[in-house]
């Protein structure tokens, strides 16, 4: 079995977690809460747009509401609202920081808020999204699905475009950091990183569920939006180039293509762009191109050549097969592929508890030969009579049982007992 390598400021979270479905509901619940900060920003300005609006006017003084006639006005609100409607996403990036800081007791290097080279690293996601995103549109331009069909470069509309990369700055980071930086890190806590990659796309897909014009296509090229966010996060261990990357996409769309950002109505734009009637399965019709099959290939050759980066440089790794819902994410991952938990494979093959074989092959118990043949208990065969007997190294002469010859045993005695060898 297969799974994506953790990174390393992944891996630096002590806390287990929790369940897979409680970090979706507490997902659910931070973005909520976000949002209602977000509003204290949002709200005074609609306000203003409301009480200055005729209509409305008429229906406060008058005392007869009309929901459908409020709902539509707040629909279509002027661009600058839009704009502090963007800004007020940093209630959202507040929110989540809150939340993993005091109450996850996370630092902020555990999603992704790298040092080290991050300008660099936000320009090259600039750059990424509006290669990616023109891609898609030349998809659509070639197959005939969309026409250019005039620029403004006036003073107002390059005022607005101005106001809404700052707002897009904002409100790309603020998903990025709440759909990869939080949901995705802790997610892949007790999760595997594949599983991890799915369920934050996904969610990242049913947070767009009430924009206007949303299709069934709508839900799948956001799903791979998403999967894409969340390889490229990991490729690169940071939140800066995939937040560049997801507020340039947007910018691109509504401001410099003019195209509708996820059911969004259009925006003021360099580029006008019109869409061919007829052509909505590869244009995205109502919802902007992001419903069309041209940003489904464009996503399909990105996720291409970034699985084969991450390929090449070895973040896919061999695990054992196991329930994806029990890993424990807080055991960092190894290069080795035995980081799982598992037992690796010892050198020595009777590492398992069994008795290895001894160098001594006598180790078991058993008595090994001795030097002396005879430790058996056997005797040895005695010297013939014959040969002199053994004396330890004394002097012959001074053994009790040593021949005496001569005056004192008289001539040609042979042997005798010297009892004078004991008078001392």
């Amino acid at each position: 079995m297969r799974d994506i390598r953790k990174p390393e400021f992944m891996a630096k979270i002590s806390s287990r977690g929790h369940h897979p479905i409680l970090e979706i509901l507490i997902a659910l619940a931070v973005f909520f809460v976000g949002s209602m900060l977000g509003s204290f920003v949002q709200m005074p300005a609609l306000m203003v747009y409301l009480l200055g609006n005729r209509e409305y006017q008429e229906m406060v003084f008058s005392g007869r509401m009309n929901i459908e006639k409020v709902m539509e006005l707040i629909l279509n609100v002027p661009q600058w609202i839009t704009i502090v409607l963007l800004v007020g996403e940093l209630g959202l990036i507040l929110v989540v920081l809150l939340y993993c800081r005091f109450l996850e007791k996370r630092k902020l290097s555990t999603l992704g808020f790298r040092k080290k080279g991050w300008v660099i690293d936000y320009l090259k996601g600039m750059l990424l999204g509006v290669l990616l995103f023109g891609i898609s549109y030349l998809f659509c331009f070639v197959s005939g699905s969309v026409a250019v069909e005039g620029m403004d470069l006036s003073g107002k509309t390059i005022l607005y475009v101005v106001g809404f990369f700052l707002g897009y700055l904002i409100q790309g980071m603020a998903e990025e950091v709440l759909c990869r930086g939080y949901l995705l890190v802790s997610l892949s806590r007790r999760c595997s990183m594949v599983l991890s990659v799915v369920l934050s796309s996904l969610f990242f897909s049913m947070l767009h569920g009430m924009n206007q014009g949303v299709t069934l296509l709508a839900y799948v090229n956001l799903f791979l939006f998403g999967v894409f966010m969340a390889l490229l996060f990991i490729r690169c261990e940071n939140i800066w180039i995939v937040g560049a990357v997801h507020s340039v996409w947007n910018f691109a769309q509504g401001n410099l293509f003019g195209v509708q950002v996820s059911g969004m109505k259009t925006q003021p734009s360099l580029l006008h762009s019109g869409m061919a009637d007829g052509w909505e399965l590869v244009n995205g019709g109502a919802f902007g191109m992001e419903g069309g099959l041209a940003v489904t290939l464009a996503l399909a050759a990105g996720l291409g050549i970034l699985l084969y980066s991450m390929k090449k440089h070895g973040d896919f790794v061999e695990v054992a097969p196991q329930s994806a819902w029990k890993q424990d994410a807080s055991i960092p991952p190894q290069n080795n592929q035995w980081a799982n938990g598992n037992q690796p494979p010892q050198e020595n093959q009777w590492a398992n508890g069994n008795q290895p074989p001894r160098e001594n092959p006598w180790a078991s118990g058993n008595q090994p030969p001795r030097e002396n043949p005879w430790a058996s208990g056997n005797q040895p065969p005695r010297p013939p009579k014959d040969a002199g007997y053994e004396n330890m190294g004394l002097n012959p002469e001074e053994t009790p049982w040593h021949p005496k010859e001569g005056k004192e045993m008289g001539q040609g005695a042979s042997t005798g007992f010297d009892q004078s060898y004991f008078k001392d």
